[in-house]
């Protein structure tokens, strides 16, 4: 992951060939093509890192990795989500086989793991993270509240700028091209972090100075249950987390996990210079 704040203007590895390709003059359907390009997110944090990961694919590579992730589910017997009627991968309680996974063994969990692992790396995905250090951030909380008022809260500092990650990964490509963004409904978060994120997405698709909005679309807040792209959303922002956490700002090695699928991620790290480096734009 990128130590830094560098923008990323190209899609990873197929997915832009991919999409390039669609386009492409030689393409023979010049509609104009509509790729039904969505972002799934999701975060994973503790006292010392916040992130918002996410993995962003053409419609039809979706649609693969879902029929992909269903039959897993199904063939692995990975356990319903509770006072539920869907089956469903959830990271952090999944590694430590807490809940509905505690029936699982660990050479099982690794096996499915694997799976899972294999069945994002065989889909032509773009993985984006924007990560921050908390100690830094609570360093300047407070003039962060001041620069952004009711978005003070690192969540939005993260789910801003991944959304901004994705939008400049597709700026080469035709202007009707836009990006649905689908994020995880979390409970912790509530209904009034949920409304807010929605007021930030909304003051984003209004600002007249973000070089980008056009390629925003639609925007919505889903169960991981009912939507399994997000599970895949689940286990990059977790194995971000891990990586950031104990590696990066540990002594640990890197799990076998990040390993697996670290290769079509892009990130940027909030720490403190690049605090400090975006305080200078909204404090002026």
């Amino acid at each position: 992951m990128a130590d830094n704040l560098e923008r990323v203007h190209i899609l990873s590895g197929d997915i832009c060939a991919l999409i390039e390709g669609a386009h492409s003059p030689d393409s023979t359907e010049r509609l104009p093509l509509m790729l039904n390009i969505r972002a799934y997110c999701d975060e994973s944090y503790n006292h010392r890192i916040y992130t918002v990961s996410g993995y962003m694919a053409t419609g039809e590579e979706w649609t693969r990795l879902q029929t992909a992730w269903a039959n897993a589910l199904e063939d692995e017997q990975v356990p319903f989500a509770k006072n539920s009627s869907f089956r469903v991968f959830h990271s952090a309680d999944f590694e430590g086989g807490y809940g509905v996974f505690s029936t699982l063994t660990r050479e099982a969990r690794d096996k499915i793991q694997r799976r899972f692992a294999e069945i994002i790396n065989e889909t032509k995905l773009y993985g984006f993270a924007s990560a921050i250090v908390m100690e830094h951030y609570n360093e300047v909380v407070n003039r962060i509240k001041a620069a952004r008022k009711s978005f003070w809260s690192p969540y939005f500092l993260a789910f801003q700028h991944g959304i901004e990650m994705a939008a400049l990964a597709i700026e080469h490509l035709p202007h009707h091209e836009a990006i649905d963004f689908i994020f995880d409904r979390n409970e912790q978060l509530g209904g009034k972090e949920g409304g807010r994120a929605h007021q930030l997405y909304n003051s984003m698709l209004r600002s007249t100075t973000l070089p980008f909005i056009y390629r925003l679309g639609n925007i919505v807040f889903a169960d991981k249950a009912r939507m399994l792209p997000l599970q895949a959303a689940d286990y990059l922002a977790y194995e971000n987390f891990r990586f950031l956490n104990e590696v990066k700002y540990g002594n640990k090695l890197e799990r076998w996990q990040w390993q697996m699928i670290k290769g079509s991620v892009d990130g940027r790290l909030f720490d403190k210079a690049e605090l400090e480096k975006f305080l200078e734009l909204v404090e002026w």
